[in-house]
């Protein structure tokens, strides 16, 4: 990456100024770069502009701030809004629900140090942010499994190196699932199950949301019941098409290596973490696309 020493710095410089305001023109001038070259080889390395990066920083940072006791108009005004209102109407942009909602489940430590060169490495195709904490209640889907093994992968969290390779990116089996048990909630469910006596083996589970539950299950197909638990939950970066197997494989790395050493809490291995799939990664109709990957949490604090 040609021009990551140079933005490293600038990103560094960010995190360890994160209540200063910044322009374009102010970060630039810190590597020795004109506002417009710099503004074009942030977007191409870090895949968003300067502002959008700032932007998103300071509310990942402000989750801590969220997790004390501090007034929400405060943390608000801390991180340069000038009301509660612009705060909310940006966080519920960046997590998905407002910060009254999220406060209850914030991360009590500041986001780790984002490295340019591990992420690159990593091919994630972008920055992870801070995930979205969700409580989920129990839930059914139904699918079918395909046993797999673990010959040229070296994780079962490495899910995208079996789909992609079995076919089942084709559609078939979404489109068998969809017709018949007609979900109304769109949305397909991949779990990646381990295999208690071989390491070498696990099951892959491809599903939807059962939404019929009294309904006779044909024997081609299985149900898992999720538990109600509580969810970390990952965005992959925006990224074409063809590089989306590897932002799936290096945004679970980067969870598993990077988040969790760094967070206030452990993987709850009472319940499933999964891949869930939607309308955002249809190439056909979106230009970049995404998935989101869910881990089931509890605090460090409540063992393990």
């Amino acid at each position: 990456m040609k021009y990551a020493d140079s933005l490293q710095k600038v990103i560094d410089l960010i995190d360890e100024n994160i209540h200063d305001e910044w322009s374009v023109g102010d970060l630039a001038k810190c590597i020795g770069y004109s506002p417009y070259h710099f503004s074009r080889i942030f977007k191409e390395v870090v895949g968003e502009t300067p502002m959008e990066f700032v932007a998103k920083r300071k509310l990942q940072f402000a989750l801590k701030d969220m997790s004390t006791e501090l007034k929400m108009d405060e943390i608000a005004f801390r991180y340069g809004y000038g009301s509660y209102v612009g705060f909310s109407k940006a966080f519920k942009k960046i997590f998905g629900v407002s910060p009254a909602l999220y406060r209850m489940h914030c991360p009590n430590a500041n986001p780790p140090r984002i490295q340019l060169q591990e992420l690159q490495s990593l091919k994630t195709g972008g920055i992870i942010v801070q995930p979205k904490i969700v409580h989920k209640e129990s839930f059914t889907i139904v699918g079918r499994s395909y046993e797999g093994q673990m010959l040229n992968i070296s994780s079962t969290k490495d899910a995208p190196a079996y789909w992609q390779h079995q076919g089942l990116t084709d559609g078939e089996i979404e489109t068998t699932l969809y017709k018949t048990f007609t979900p109304t909630f769109h949305g397909e469910f991949c779990l990646n199950i381990p295999s208690e006596n071989n390491w070498e083996k696990f099951t892959y589970f491809f599903g939807v949301l059962n939404e019929q539950l009294e309904r006779p299950i044909p024997e081609t197909f299985q149900c898992i019941t999720i538990p109600a638990t509580t969810y970390a939950v990952f965005s992959t970066p925006l990224v074409k098409v063809e590089h989306f197997a590897d932002s799936v494989k290096g945004t679970w790395q980067y969870i598993l290596q990077h988040w969790f050493p760094h967070s206030s809490y452990v993987i709850d291995e009472k319940s499933y973490d999964f891949e869930f799939y939607d309308e955002r990664c249809h190439h056909w109709d979106h230009e970049l696309v995404m998935m989101e990957i869910f881990i089931p949490i509890k605090r460090e604090s409540e063992g393990i």
